[in-house]
């Protein structure tokens, strides 16, 4: 095991940081590529820092109805703010009422997982993390991390989407954690140009991998 530590921030901003720590790991996998069928991606806090069902894993390895993959969690699924599924195809963070819309983005994710729990099926997205995801490498070796606001990949039929859908305008403003105005999850921009430069299909499983 190996640990790299910066001690030199790119950007002001947490979001452009945490890629390029991202882009690091990435650039290990593109430069050894054919080593490695796939890779993860994950954070390593209290919510995934607990005890692994590596059977869940497993079983997946062996599917090809996905090449992103990350993982429902427990009580609910709480990575709102990384998450792209239409007709919630952006940031809620750049819409007006952004916390009541991190509430009914999380229940519309939590009634999909429940239905594909049902069907055994996994839920297709645009971009999705929860903490931890696992990557078919092949996919992603035309894409990178970007944690600035990349309104250029997201088509107008999803922009307009989101903005019917929540019945509002974009927004660019600074909240407590995250600086709206320059930043966004930076899985966002890595999992759209996979799907654009490399067909990536980008999944959800209903399983919980950590509990």
């Amino acid at each position: 095991m190996k640990f790299y530590v910066n001690k030199k921030k790119v950007s002001p901003y947490r979001t452009h940081n945490i890629a390029k720590a991202r882009n690091f790991c990435l650039n290990y996998v593109k430069q050894n590529r054919g080593t490695y069928p796939f890779f993860i991606m994950m954070d390593c806090d209290d919510v995934n820092c607990k005890n692994c069902n590596p059977e869940i894993l497993q079983k997946y390895l062996v599917r090809e109805d996905w090449d992103a993959l990350s993982f429902n969690t427990t009580p609910k699924y709480y990575d709102i703010w990384g998450l792209s599924i239409y007709p919630f195809c952006f940031s809620y963070n750049h819409f007006e009422n952004n916390v009541e819309y991190y509430n009914i983005i999380q229940n519309f994710i939590n009634d999909l997982l429940i239905k594909a729990r049902e069907k055994n099926t996994l839920v297709k997205c645009i971009s999705s993390f929860n903490g931890f995801s696992i990557y078919r490498s092949v996919k992603f070796l035309n894409t990178y991390y970007d944690g600035r606001i990349r309104i250029d990949l997201i088509s107008k039929k999803n922009m307009n989407a989101h903005k019917i859908i929540t019945n509002s305008k974009l927004v660019f403003k600074k909240y407590i954690a995250v600086d709206g105005r320059y930043e966004d999850c930076e899985h966002r921009a890595f999992h759209i140009q996979a799907t654009k430069n490399s067909g990536a299909k980008i999944m959800i499983s209903p399983d919980i991998l950590f509990i």
